[in-house]
């Protein structure tokens, strides 16, 4: 996975996830970064924190971020969840994990992440399992900065890598 400087002018292919994933789009790549770094403590973590996450409540929360948004909206929401849940199965494979809710909290908060801004409490239910091992998802309530600055200072940029620009 390319490492992207979001503090540098936006590249070109910035511009391609933009379409993809929406606003948000940062943050959920800054999300499937993440995903690849975590254990098998850390899958067990968020599979008992999903399965604790009332099944109704879950499903009005996705129920409601579909009515929320628009078809392209709901489009970019449905790239961020399918994209989030291929990566936590490959990931999940590798470390030889096999409980799929693991892979739904991954495709929840993902969902969650690219529609955040549209209804907060909501998004707070799609991603509270997944935030037991990212304690950096999502911002506090009235936390008024951007997906993009919360990415920028998770993710180490590629000059403090050592890559460049």
């Amino acid at each position: 996975m390319e490492i992207y400087d979001f503090k540098a002018p936006d590249p070109g292919t910035r511009g391609l996830a933009m379409r993809v994933f929406g606003p948000n789009a940062q943050l959920v790549l800054a999300f499937l970064a993440c995903l690849s770094d975590l254990s098998q403590e850390d899958f067990a973590k968020v599979a008992n924190a999903w399965r604790q996450t009332d099944d109704r409540d879950r499903a009005e929360a996705r129920a409601r971020l579909h009515r929320a948004a628009s078809d392209r909206e709901r489009q970019q929401i449905l790239a961020a969840a399918s994209v989030a849940r291929r990566e936590a199965l490959e990931t999940a494979n590798r470390r030889q994990w096999h409980d799929w809710s693991f892979w739904a909290a991954a495709s929840d908060a993902a969902a969650a992440i690219a529609a955040r801004d549209r209804i907060f409490r909501d998004c707070q239910t799609l991603i509270s399992p997944m935030s037991v091992v990212m304690p950096w998802l999502p911002p506090a309530a009235g936390d008024a900065r951007s997906g993009k600055d919360i990415a920028a200072s998770y993710l180490p940029s590629a000059h403090a890598l050592g890559q460049g620009a």
